[in-house]
């Protein structure tokens, strides 16, 4: 039984484990997105000095950085729902783990304590009658004593 359960755990550690990879993962490739538009947004800010020297462009150009910033947000917006959703993923999964290493453990806990009743009531039994047969023992050897002890007081007198 205990190899059953942790056969069991163990796939689900697998599974974690390898969930946490996936998004360990995800992560990386998040941070190197960000360090990316971080890079972007850095260019950018060296084309506004450029910009403010030609006021004629700067319309222009502003008008084209308002779509790139709503862009951006847009994404922000996006990576911000999908974490959301991997969130809720996540505490999903870990509330259907929870529930099923729950039940698994009383199922285990049933198991045992049936056992240990099964046991429990077999060795009352042998005690029972164990104590029976001491008990009738007992009753021969004090008739043995009583006669041992008539003896010697005949001898005696």
């Amino acid at each position: 039984m205990d190899q059953e359960l942790k056969a069991h755990l163990d796939s689900l550690k697998t599974g974690i484990q390898q969930d946490l990879a996936g998004l360990k993962a995800d992560m990386s490739g998040f941070k190197a997105d960000m360090g990316t538009m971080r890079a972007d947004l850095t260019g950018l800010k060296a084309e506004m000095g450029t910009l403010r020297a030609d006021m004629t462009g700067l319309k222009a150009e502003m008008g084209s950085l308002r779509a790139d910033m709503t862009g951006l947000q847009a994404d922000i917006t996006g990576l911000r729902a999908d974490m959301g959703t991997l969130r809720a993923d996540i505490r999903r999964e870990m509330g259907e783990m929870k529930r099923e290493l729950r039940e698994h453990t009383e199922t285990v806990e049933t198991r045992l304590l049936t056992e240990f009743w099964k046991w429990a009531k077999t060795a009352d039994a042998r005690y029972r009658q164990n104590q029976a047969v001491v008990g009738a023992m007992d009753d021969r050897v004090g008739a043995v004593e009583d006669r041992v002890s008539e003896l010697e007081r005949r001898r005696a007198s």
